[in-house]
């Protein structure tokens, strides 16, 4: 969940407009409440994004205006978009990491970016406070020290696709993603390499936080827009402060940021402090799945990939014959949207080598 507030021209009796750009959730709603409490009677205008008008993020953002008076714009992806906006997702970022969530943040940025050039967010809350479902893994551990090697290889799975090679490790496994779990894609001839890992909350934070990689594609966006990014959990004073309070303040098994929920008590309405962690998601049993699948059917028939031998034959016929299930399935949908953001990735910087005009999209034909 982020927020973003930004200095633009004036308009109307006030002397600054600010605006915020926010979803549904905790870290938005905070940094606007502080922004209320220290300038009341500023005029703020707010942006979000969504799949549909009945979409958590779209409604949860509603409410969130109306609670602080905000001038409220909201907007609606088309799924249809993602054909040209995918390639050029990965041309700005240079990555085929993103999910829906860098896409979405991609399109509210470039409209909020037309109204201003200064821009304050909530983004380093999740990481600096244990936000993320991976804390809960860390916490865990912390925690359950005897438990520590399990909780390590479900978190290397998850993060990785390492699989875990302890029996207690496997029943976390077929818990979590049950007994039949998709088959996770490799490159041919790559070894498995695991993420960063410490079973201390803390010394988890401090690491991570020094690297966040939602900003490969957000920065991408704000240089387009010529925008200035700034964000309160980003400051060093506040990192400082974060990493002093103990671990299981931050990340617990039912509630996280749990120590940041309570400093927000005289800030925030109460419905919206305790609101549930949520992440932006499109819906895979509307138009997405459908897109993804006839993606998939052209993109994957001429493929980069199996050309630079990142996948071979044998996995892309897999993929085509399961594409269908993409409208039902939101592993498959993703696995796809991986695989064609892959794609992109290969057409562009292994194959073609050709230079897209900064902000255009990357013509696949």
């Amino acid at each position: 969940m982020s927020l973003t507030l930004y200095h633009g021209e004036p308009s109307g009796p006030s002397l600054t407009v600010l605006a915020a750009l926010f979803e549904s959730g905790l870290d938005a709603a905070l940094v606007l409440g502080a922004m209320r409490r220290v300038a009341p009677d500023v005029r703020i205008s707010s942006f979000t994004v969504g799949s549909s008008e009945d979409d958590w993020e779209i409604v949860g953002a509603r409410q969130t205006a109306e609670a602080f008076g905000t001038e409220h714009h909201q907007y609606l992806f088309e799924p249809s978009t993602i054909a040209a906006e995918l390639p050029r997702l990965v041309w700005l970022t240079e990555d085929c990491g993103g999910r829906e969530e860098a896409m979405l943040q991609m399109r509210v940025l470039r409209e909020a970016g037309a109204h201003t050039s200064v821009v304050f967010g909530g983004h380093g809350a999740d990481v600096l406070f244990g936000g993320m479902p991976r804390h809960r893994l860390v916490g865990l551990a912390e925690k359950l020290p005897i438990l520590t090697t399990p909780f390590r290889e479900l978190f290397q799975l998850s993060q990785a696709s390492m699989p875990p090679s302890t029996y207690i490790g496997r029943a976390f496994k077929a818990v979590v993603y049950g007994r039949t779990p998709p088959e996770t894609l490799r490159v041919p001839g790559a070894t498995p390499v695991g993420v960063y890992w410490s079973p201390e909350v803390n010394e988890f934070i401090r690491t991570t936080i020094q690297r966040m990689h939602s900003f490969n594609y957000l920065e991408p966006q704000h240089e387009i827009a010529r925008a200035a990014f700034h964000s309160p959990f980003l400051d060093p004073d506040m990192i400082a402060s974060s990493l002093t309070v103990p671990g299981w303040l931050k990340s617990g098994w039912r509630q996280q940021k749990l120590v940041l929920r309570e400093a927000a008590a005289d800030l925030l309405p109460e419905k919206i402090r305790k609101r549930r962690k949520a992440i932006q998601r499109l819906d895979v049993e509307g138009e997405m799945g459908a897109v993804l699948s006839t993606l998939a059917g052209e993109w994957l028939v001429d493929s980069a990939i199996e050309q630079q031998q990142l996948l071979t034959s044998e996995q892309l016929q897999v993929l085509r014959r399961e594409r269908d299930r993409a409208r039902s399935s939101r592993e498959v949908a993703h696995r796809l949207w991986s695989v064609l953001s892959l794609e992109c990735w290969a057409r562009q910087f292994l194959s073609a080598r050709r230079v897209a005009p900064m902000g255009t999209p990357t013509d696949l034909d």
